[in-house]
């Protein structure tokens, strides 16, 4: 599971490590508007859902970092969750990126920052794509690759933020695709808006 974000580092940026759920009731509106600096706002076969980071404790932001390596070279993924704060295993959303980083370890640190450029990601699970799973409290769907059709990922922002406990990268964008469970069930994800915290390791 990720690594829960330093609560520290979520107050040096002036919010809190929990928020509430923001649920918009209301079907005819197209796009959910964010109230927070960090968020995942979305539909889901044509409900509004999301996640909003504030003080009230009901919503967490984690984040992690896969690696392989084989000195001198490395490869990393980087991911961010947000969802449910109450239970560790309630529902979330994530953003996943697949090999950012393949090359020699010690240029790792140098170039996190300009791993996560801003334009258009392909869905898939190779370096420079993109996958967001979604977990409903009772099963996992994900971007499979191999079934997307006019599906689009696009980060729109991508800023570094310094702190005393290491870099972070404050990552906005938006897309839509559809999701599907291991049993081949699928659900469509529309009007996606996030913005996430990626942390270097």
């Amino acid at each position: 599971m990720l690594t829960k974000l330093n609560v520290l580092f979520l107050a040096m940026l002036g919010v809190a490590f929990f928020s509430s759920c923001k649920k918009d009731d209301d079907e005819t509106s197209d796009v959910q508007q964010p109230t927070a600096e960090y968020y995942f706002l979305a539909k889901v076969d044509g409900q509004n859902t999301g996640y909003e980071l504030d003080a009230s404790g009901n919503v967490a932001m984690s984040n992690g970092t896969d690696s392989s390596i084989d000195p001198p070279f490395c490869s990393y993924s980087y991911s961010c969750a947000i969802g449910d704060g109450k239970t560790d295993d309630g529902p979330y959303f994530e953003v996943f990126f697949p090999d950012l980083f393949s090359g020699d370890c010690g240029n790792a640190a140098a170039q996190f920052s300009g791993l996560f450029h801003t334009g258009a990601y392909a869905y898939g699970l190779t370096t420079g794509k993109v996958l967001i799973r979604y977990f409903d409290g009772t099963a996992v769907w994900v971007s499979d690759p191999s079934k997307q059709s006019g599906s689009s990922f696009e980060v729109t922002t991508s800023q570094r933020t310094d702190t005393p406990l290491g870099a972070y990268q404050k990552v906005c964008g938006k897309g839509s695709c559809q999701l599907y469970n291991e049993a081949g069930q699928s659900k469509k994800l529309e009007n996606v808006q996030f913005c996430m915290s990626f942390t270097q390791l």
